[in-house]
């Protein structure tokens, strides 16, 4: 049972990793060939639509690249903070474990705790009272993390206010789990450049509207 248990939480793990990257992985090829993309897409649409939908296209690559751009920004204060503290702390591998943090952090809120595993291992191995100084870094930088780099940095990559970012991740986490902390963020994200582009045109129909009854 116990083997069981370790083998499914192997397995849950690796999977998270690769639901993971793979969202990662389809943003960026989206950024990347989306000129192509777009006119695959536009092609089934109607000519007088074209220019909506490039615009659409624009604001929702505009902001998927804020996103990704946030999520670098935080891998590497991350990464860079971990590995200091690491070295300060006379913890073996610090650079490599710095570069393991800076992988996990890309999930919300979590991916510190994640990174915190392999350290404190080898704290443990070495000096208990070093494995709580390890302990109290990850906490530390966790912390900051979750109430003021993620929810600041990618609530202005999203254009959204951080307590509606931490609000959103903690909803739909728990909601959907590690899957929907994930996701919570560019689907913010989304739900934005929709929400502005529907609005925008709204406030046309009616001035337009308005105009005629007059």
């Amino acid at each position: 049972p116990v083997l069981t248990g370790i083998l499914g939480r192997v397995t849950g793990l690796v999977g998270l990793f690769i639901t993971l990257f793979g969202v990662l992985f389809v943003g960026i090829t989206l950024l990347a060939d989306g000129d192509r993309l777009r006119r695959s897409v536009t092609r089934a649409f109607p000519h007088r639509y074209l220019a909506d939908l490039d615009e659409l296209w624009t604001n929702l690559g505009t902001s998927l690249s804020r996103y990704l751009s946030g999520l670098i920004v935080i891998a590497l204060v991350q990464g860079v903070v971990i590995s200091i503290g690491l070295l300060f702390l006379g913890v073996p591998y610090a650079l490599v474990l710095g570069l393991w943090v800076a992988a996990t952090s890309v999930i919300p809120y979590l991916g510190a705790w994640l990174g915190a595993i392999p350290a404190l291992i080898l704290a443990l191995l070495d000096d208990p009272t070093k494995a709580i100084w390890v302990a109290l870094l990850y906490f530390t930088v966790q912390t900051l993390e979750g109430n003021v780099l993620t929810p600041r940095v990618q609530g202005d990559a999203v254009r959204v206010h951080p307590i509606i970012v931490l609000l959103t991740v903690i909803a739909v986490g728990s909601l959907f789990g590690i899957i929907g902390v994930i996701l919570a963020v560019p689907t913010l994200a989304v739900g934005r450049v929709l929400f502005d582009f529907f609005h925008a045109r709204i406030r046309l129909e009616d001035r337009a509207v308005s105009k005629q009854a007059d």
